[in-house]
């Protein structure tokens, strides 16, 4: 088993893939994107878009406004020269262009990756009470629960 997100340098003759996800890792979108891409093994380039999230963080690229997404959306993925938005196009287009030989497919109909697909929205930040939390009276309840979800995609992933 590879380790995920193992570096993987783009080569010549790969299909240039580029991923454009948030600097952050809050978006349960991007999570899916890049767990479909990583299953295929296939080496592209990321490039991290900051989401503004957070008033301290440096403000959206305008060159991906302009260039990548007028909406400001991720993730998007570029193959070769086309820009995908939407992340359900995304997968489809994956899945179309880099098709699975059926053993991964049968490894991807598994209980466990449905599961690291099917969770991959509780690493939303954006809906983690603890991050967000105000009240002292729940911190340790919420950081517990917290620290659960990340210790399951731990040892979910290996």
């Amino acid at each position: 088993a590879r380790p995920w997100a193992a570096a993987r340098e783009p080569q010549d003759h790969d299909v240039p893939l580029i991923l454009y996800r948030d600097a952050n890792a809050w978006c349960p979108f991007s999570h899916r994107v890049f767990f479909w891409l990583e299953e295929r093994g296939l080496r592209y380039r990321t490039e991290r878009i900051h989401l503004q999230g957070d008033p301290r963080e440096p403000p959206k690229q305008a060159w991906y406004l302009r260039d990548i997404s007028p909406r400001g959306s991720v993730p998007a993925l570029r193959i070769r020269d086309e820009i995908l938005l939407e992340s359900l196009d995304i997968l489809q287009r994956i899945d179309r262009e880099f098709p699975l030989d059926e053993a991964r497919r049968n490894a991807c109909a598994s209980d466990w990756a449905r599961s690291v697909v099917g969770n991959s929205g509780a690493f939303d930040t954006d809906c983690d009470e603890w991050l967000h939390n105000l009240d002292t009276n729940r911190e340790d309840r919420l950081f517990s629960q917290s620290r659960a979800k990340l210790k399951w995609l731990e040892e979910t992933l290996g």
